[in-house]
C-alpha cells in the first residue's frame, strides 16, 4: 500500500537522532567491517511537530513501540549504504505515523433484507425438519 507524500507529517530534522549500527546477517566481510545499519530515534512526547491530539491518538495506537522514555525507535538495514538506510528508517516512520493518525471510518449500520432473513429462517426450518425425520420414531406417539 503505497501512499502519497503530501499524507506524511512532516518532522523537524532538530527531533531526529540517528545511530550507526554494525548491520547483522550475510554480506562477507564487508559487514564485520562498516557500520551500514541505521538506528532512528524520535522523541514522540517532546515534539513540536505533532499537536497534542495527535500525540495522544499516536500514543494509544503506537504504545506498544513506545519506550519508557517516549521514544519510538526505528531501524534498517536493508541497503548497503547509511545513507539510504537512514532514508529508510524517515520513510518508515512517517508511514507509521500517518497510518495510527488516520481517522477510523465510522461504521454504518446496515439492515437486513427481509427476503434474506426469510431465505435464511426457511433453510434453518429445512434443517430442523431433516434432522426430526432422521430420529427414530418414539413408542408413544
Amino acid at each position: 500500500m503505497r501512499q502519497d507524500k503530501s499524507s506524511y507529517i512532516q518532522l523537524k530534522v532538530s527531533e531526529l537522532t540517528y545511530q550507526s549500527v554494525k548491520s547483522s546477517g550475510p554480506g562477507g566481510q564487508h559487514v564485520n567491517t562498516s557500520n551500514t545499519k541505521a538506528v532512528l530515534t524520535w522523541n514522540l512526547e517532546h515534539s513540536v511537530s505533532l499537536n497534542l491530539h495527535q500525540k495522544d491518538l499516536a500514543t494509544l495506537r503506537l504504545g506498544s513501540r513506545i519506550n519508557s522514555q517516549g521514544e519510538i525507535k526505528i531501524s534498517s538495514d536493508r541497503f548497503r549504504s547509511l545513507e539510504r538506510n537512514k532514508q529508510d528508517c524517515l520513510e518508515k516512520l512517517q508511514q507509521l505515523l500517518s497510518k495510527a493518525l488516520q481517522p477510523i471510518k465510522a461504521r454504518k449500520k446496515t439492515k437486513i433484507p427481509k427476503p434474506q432473513k426469510k431465505k435464511r429462517l426457511d433453510n434453518k426450518k429445512h434443517r430442523a425438519d431433516l434432522k426430526k425425520s432422521r430420529k427414530r420414531p418414539s413408542r408413544w406417539d
